[in-house]
């Protein structure tokens, strides 16, 4: 609390109306300019006791009711600290880093356990519905994308295998999972600035898309250069999103009371260069796997379809995926991940392409 007004504790009342059922459950918290006169405590006392099921958990020259609620409110910075590092859920501070205000729970413990033994029942929802999710994502997708190929599986002694096959696997999961992080995470870098995280998808999503398709369709202006095109790449796309994670704030700060119009030019500004960067990585390692599969055009095509096929599954999954980590370690670190997929990435390509030119 800003000094001029003094304790924390001297400022804020919480009434907690706890109605008929335990859902109808509403906590009103007040907070004062001033510490509230004995006469303005006489008046809160007096309307809540209209009120049926309503309590004064804590008011400032009233009564207060022991537990976690009045702990918080009068406890000093580093008993609260100890409080929230204590506490049996997650009920730490929300930032934009991590703006999940009903992640109660550490993915570590709903893994671990099932039971629907929690005091309140919307504990752990979420974070279950979300693991769930992953996993009906994975199976569909592997359904989906992975069947076929098994279906379709020729024999051994019908044509040769391609050698270095799991560089590939490597490379195009990485970039499948990789995009979905760094796209989510620049979606919600962005969402304050733009005011809402639905104008944030649409406008982060639509610019990243179409320099995707302007980069890959330009990237064959880095096949000249040899073995340093993928490397100049990554290099790029590593300085612009540390540079985006950088400005970002102090942008937002400067831009937040510009026109709309010009908050979105703004963003699309920003994002059309992460995007033509990225879209050079999937065209380029296509042209690896059509050089590693030789001169057999139906190697050829069946390679460049798995290749497509590894790629959409991480993609698929890759929502989810982020949406865990973000809640888990933050956007930031989501965004860290992203690039180090990439770098994982472009060293793949590179041990390949030296195999390949050897």
């Amino acid at each position: 609390m800003d000094g001029r007004l003094g304790e924390f504790d001297q400022h804020t009342a919480l009434v907690v109306n706890r109605g008929a059922e335990d859902f109808e459950r509403v906590s009103t918290i007040m907070l004062f300019n001033q510490t509230p006169s004995a006469d303005e405590v006489a008046a809160i006392e007096e309307a809540t006791g209209i009120v049926p099921n309503a309590t004064i958990h804590y008011l400032p020259g009233g009564g207060s009711v022991e537990g976690i609620t009045t702990d918080l409110i009068v406890g000093s910075d580093d008993q609260v600290n100890t409080i929230v590092d204590n506490y049996p859920f997650e009920i730490g501070v929300i930032d934009d880093n991590r703006p999940f205000f009903w992640h109660f729970t550490d993915f570590s413990h709903v893994l671990t356990n099932w039971d629907r033994n929690f005091e309140d029942n919307e504990i752990a929802i979420g974070e279950r519905l979300l693991v769930v999710l992953l996993g009906i994502a994975a199976l569909v997708a592997g359904i989906c994308l992975w069947l076929p190929f098994g279906l379709t599986r020729r024999r051994r002694e019908a044509g040769p295998q391609v050698a270095g096959r799991w560089r590939l696997l490597v490379y195009f999961a990485a970039l499948g999972l990789g995009f979905m992080v760094v796209e989510i995470s620049m979606i919600q870098r962005f969402a304050l600035l733009l005011g809402f995280p639905t104008l944030s998808l649409s406008v982060s999503l639509c610019t990243l898309l179409v320099a995707l398709a302007i980069g890959a369709r330009i990237s064959g202006v880095i096949s000249p250069w040899k073995g340093n095109g993928i490397p100049a790449a990554t290099a790029a796309l590593v300085a612009l999103c540390v540079v985006t994670t950088l400005v970002v704030q102090p942008i937002t700060d400067a831009a937040l009371s510009w026109p709309e119009w010009a908050r979105i030019v703004l963003v699309v500004a920003m994002l059309m260069p992460i995007g033509l960067v990225m879209g050079a990585f999937l065209p380029t390692g296509i042209d690896h796997a059509v050089r590693a599969a030789g001169g057999d055009e139906g190697v050829q095509g069946r390679l460049v379809a798995w290749c497509w096929a590894v790629n959409g599954f991480f993609s698929v999954i890759g929502s989810s995926f982020t949406t865990v980590l973000s809640m888990s370690f933050g956007f930031n670190a989501a965004l860290f991940v992203g690039v180090v997929l990439y770098l994982v990435a472009a060293t793949v390509h590179l041990t390949g392409s030296a195999r390949l030119s050897s």
